[in-house]
């Protein structure tokens, strides 16, 4: 079986009803799929040409807006916020290793948008493996939570969309209402 499904030119929300948590926060004006939208800070027709949209949002709530964006559908933009985050935090701290999980839970989903579904099996298992070694570390001090994020439910999400690709290479693509969402809660 081929690794490319039908290509999407704009993703849908994984959680479409999902609460918010930057409502001030505008959205960009679409959704980037590469290769089929203008890349939003490299192109001169893109969204975020002059400025990204976590620009000048503190730290927390630029965790917290790339949740928003990825539950509404934006997984490149939500990434790239993560990203910004990542890149701060040291890549082998707990927030780091956390972020990389987000980020590559953005990119396995979307992935699967732009008909990769070898892309969507390699970020999806990743994010797992990260998301289970920080439950592994920090379980019996944060109940599953780290930075607000329920890392068990997410890891678990994950497993149920993408687990059945993990084991058999010709399972097709999940559905999009089991792609994984994203809780936000207090330890």
């Amino acid at each position: 079986m081929s690794a490319r499904v039908r290509i999407v030119t704009e993703p849908r929300p994984v959680w479409a009803d999902a609460p918010r948590y930057c409502p001030g926060a505008p959205w960009p004006t679409y959704r980037h799929v590469p290769g089929i939208s203008p890349h939003p800070t490299r192109h001169p027709d893109g969204h975020s040409n002059l400025a990204p949209p976590h620009a000048g949002l503190l730290v927390r709530d630029t965790l917290l807006f790339g949740v928003d964006l990825y539950h509404q559908g934006y997984l490149w933009e939500a990434h790239e916020a993560w990203e910004h985050l990542w890149q701060q935090s040291g890549r082998d701290s707990l927030e780091g290793r956390l972020l990389q999980a987000l980020i590559k839970t953005a990119a396995a989903v979307l992935k699967l948008h732009m008909g990769s579904v070898r892309g969507a099996r390699r970020h999806s298992r990743d994010a797992y493996e990260l998301l289970n070694s920080l439950l592994a570390e920090t379980e019996a001090l944060t109940r599953g939570i780290a930075n607000g994020i329920d890392i068990a439910s997410l890891a678990s999400g994950i497993e149920h969309c993408f687990g059945p690709m993990w084991i058999d290479e010709s399972a097709s693509a999940p559905k999009s209402d089991t792609y994984p969402r994203i809780n936000v809660r207090q330890a």
